[in-house]
């Protein structure tokens, strides 16, 4: 995803007319960008200049001929970083191997484990697919991240109750609030994805895990822990020491919302750890949980408006009709 990233960059300057000018902002700005946009450099792949925040004194090294000089200079950039779990589109299969296939995508040179015979047996050069990434690297200078990855298909993680044990510090809330304007900023593009015609049919469908929609809550061991759904605009800051809140794969992530429950019955905890091993009731602090939460939504809303973007029109959808119909057998 793009994200701003403060970076601390020595610059070499070997021209007089950029060593004596007056506007060092504008000249350190225009010199960065001439060596640093569009390539990968402190695990960043550099997209736009944004602003200089500060920069040293120059030093002219006095033991060169030429005169060079240096400065170090703190700037703020605009860039790509994938988080794992991050889904990848527009990824075009060029060389199938037996357990691996490799795809190219702008900015991005990727590797595509093969692991699940049932999808790719039905893929082929030229295909253009989804892909859940797994690891990313970033060599310096390269134009290119280098990404591994595997095919997207649903699929329903872990279930996780976590039992908060600790407050968010002041230092924690900043970090969330941080976090939750990267948020914002997919919601307002989720909006737009939201008023396409095949946004119900094929996006939303897509990206939820189940063959029908599914509700934990109503299980019988759920009911006794009054779980409530909350919107995570109003109540991400809300979760608090003695809360348990659950991000389930059965809440589709189109309502925005979570479970969130202040009646914390031990013996009803000990009793889901029994008879439902497949749930994992955590202990940690509200700011841990509500991280991965917020964390997850994310991942669902650049994977949704990436899709958008992928898939325009009606004709763009019957191109990938086939892979779009193996997802949804794969559904749960």
């Amino acid at each position: 995803m793009l994200v701003k990233k403060v970076l601390t960059i020595t610059l070499h300057i070997d021209k007089y007319e950029d060593m004596f000018n007056s506007d060092f902002e504008s000249t350190f700005k225009r010199l960065i960008s001439d060596k640093y946009i569009n390539v990968c450099y402190k695990s960043i792949l550099v997209k736009e200049i944004l602003r200089i925040i500060r920069y040293s004194d120059m030093t002219i090294l006095d033991n060169m001929l030429n005169g060079t000089a240096y400065v170090d200079v703190e700037v703020e950039v605009l860039g790509t970083i994938f988080n794992s779990g991050e889904l990848l589109n527009g990824s075009k299969i060029v060389k199938i191997y037996k357990n691996a296939m490799d795809a190219e995508h702008p900015d991005v040179g990727v590797k595509i484990k093969t692991d699940n015979q049932i999808i790719s047996k039905h893929l082929n050069v030229g295909d253009i697919i989804p892909i859940v990434i797994e690891k990313s690297s970033y060599t310096i200078n390269s134009k290119q991240i280098s990404v591994i990855g595997v095919p997207y298909t649903p699929t329903v993680s872990d279930k996780i109750i976590f039992n908060i044990l600790d407050d968010m510090s002041d230092v924690e809330i900043n970090k969330i609030n941080y976090m939750y304007e990267y948020v914002k900023e997919e919601t307002i593009k989720f909006k737009e994805t939201e008023k396409l015609p095949s946004y119900k049919k094929l996006f939303s469908d897509l990206m939820y895990p189940y063959k029908s929609k599914q509700d934990i809550t109503k299980q019988p061991l759920f009911k006794k822990l009054k779980f409530n759904k909350l919107s995570i605009d109003q109540n991400y800051l809300k979760c608090k020491s003695g809360d348990l809140i659950m991000y389930p794969d059965e809440l589709h992530k189109s309502e925005k919302a979570f479970y969130k429950t202040s009646s914390v019955d031990k013996e009803v905890l000990l009793e889901i750890e029994k008879k439902m091993p497949s749930i994992q009731i955590v202990d940690t602090s509200a700011y841990t949980a509500v991280s991965f939460m917020l964390n997850k939504y994310l991942l669902y809303l650049l994977g949704i408006n990436d899709i958008s973007r992928e898939y325009k029109s009606p004709e763009d959808i019957r191109k990938n009709y086939n892979y779009c119909k193996i997802c949804k057998q794969l559904k749960v």
